[in-house]
């Protein structure tokens, strides 16, 4: 399974390593449910919360040693040798005034972490164009992300989708994904056209099936667990899916391994495709969108009913 699943951070800055006197966490026992359990109870303290939030990063980023530093401070090591530092201290003050969201935070605040991660090694070197992909991400993931890049170097490429959806590029290598950044588009000499074309091409040879499920309704359009959303972007596919429907086609991406279609002339569909997406949203590690979209002429736009 690819490494990237991300969440926010307040500071994730990579550094060298040092000693420091640490308790490295174990989340080989992570249950998930009484995970969620514990960070929602109310009387929770902020070294519970910094132990259950480094137990959810050391899930998240399963080859790295995640270690407890500090109050609301953890060391990431990776397997490269760099390490990130997180500082909890906004995560925690979110978290401490809403129980119940709790989990969703933490899930928030991780993404920037986890899309920090393979920096290290991928500004190392130019990656190998036929490991370019597309991968969908919202307008919140850019903006917490940007909230810890301290210049132009490591500016995620990016252009707009559709409403709060946007096409990210990113380096697909064994085992994980690094977002591609200003500085390698720059140095391949790659127009953002080009890059779109690039990107897609390799996503068909990486994803070369995918399988519709489901009697309707709602379907679910299934690849690897990891490009589903990134589907949106294969024109000649939304040819045959038209067929199956009522109307216009309506999809969702509540998160990167799940996108769902309907109808727009099926009211029960449209019910069950919102409810179903706000539901996989707000559960899952690897969320991107509750919006729904409609294919129309040839193109993404917002639904709206």
């Amino acid at each position: 399974m690819r490494l990237v699943l991300p969440v926010l951070v307040t500071m994730a800055l990579l550094v060298l390593s040092g000693c420091q006197r640490s308790e490295t966490v174990d989340a080989s026992q992570f249950n998930a449910s009484n995970w969620a359990e514990k960070i929602k109870n109310p009387s929770l303290t902020e070294a519970e919360f910094t132990r259950l939030y480094a137990q959810a990063a050391a899930v998240e980023l399963k080859s790295a040693e995640v270690k407890i530093t500090g109050g609301r401070e953890l060391s990431i090591k990776l397997t490269d040798g760099s390490e990130l530092k997180s500082f909890l201290d906004n995560a925690w003050k979110e978290a401490k005034i809403n129980p119940a969201n709790r989990p969703e935070i933490v899930r928030r605040y991780l993404r920037a972490l986890v899309a920090s991660a393979p920096y290290a090694s991928a500004l190392a070197g130019q990656p190998d164009t036929n490991t370019i992909v597309a991968v969908i991400r919202d307008d919140l993931f850019l903006q917490q992300f940007d909230k810890f890049r301290s210049d132009n170097i490591n500016q995620i490429v990016s252009e707009k989708l559709v409403a709060d959806l946007n096409v990210l590029y990113a380096i697909d290598s064994a085992g994980s994904i690094a977002y591609f950044t200003e500085t390698n588009r720059v140095a391949l000499k790659l127009e953002m056209t080009a890059l779109r074309s690039l990107a897609i091409t390799n996503l068909k040879r990486l994803v070369p099936k995918v399988s519709r499920q489901g009697q309707g309704p709602v379907f679910r359009l299934v690849a690897d667990g990891n490009y589903e959303s990134s589907l949106l972007l294969a024109e000649n596919l939304w040819d045959d899916q038209a067929k199956a429907v009522q109307g216009e086609i309506v999809a969702a991406v509540p998160s990167r391994d799940v996108l769902m279609f309907t109808g727009s002339a099926f009211a029960e569909g449209l019910r069950e495709l919102r409810a179903t997406a706000a539901n996989l949203h707000a559960k899952g590690s690897r969320a991107v969108s509750t919006t729904l979209i409609v294919r129309r002429n040839g193109r993404w736009e917002k639904f709206s009913e």
